[in-house]
């Protein structure tokens, strides 16, 4: 359990860095798989949701999923554009 754990915060990180925004929603993963099955890695689904940061929700299908709040420092790294693009605006 421990090597799992330390691979999703590793992954986190890494997106984060990278400035793209992970956010884990259990719910919604076991109803695309109720929906959609495990056969396949990837859906085309065509359908869209909506996420709100704000109030730490999305809705997709016509149903609301909560999530953790996004941290600050999270935040600032993302609106930066990512790790690198932060130190150096920091930098000069």
């Amino acid at each position: 359990m421990l090597a799992l754990f330390d691979c999703l915060l590793l992954s986190h990180r890494n997106s984060i860095n990278n400035a793209f925004l992970p956010v884990e929603v259990p719910d919604l993963v076991r109803d695309l798989t109720g929906q959609f099955g495990r056969d396949k890695l990837t859906v085309n689904t065509d359908l869209e949701m909506e996420i709100d940061f704000v109030s730490s929700q999305l809705t997709f299908n016509g149903k609301t999923y909560r999530f953790g709040a996004v941290g600050k420092a999270a935040q600032e790294l993302i609106m930066e554009g990512g790790l690198e693009s932060w130190i150096a605006a920091r930098a000069l």
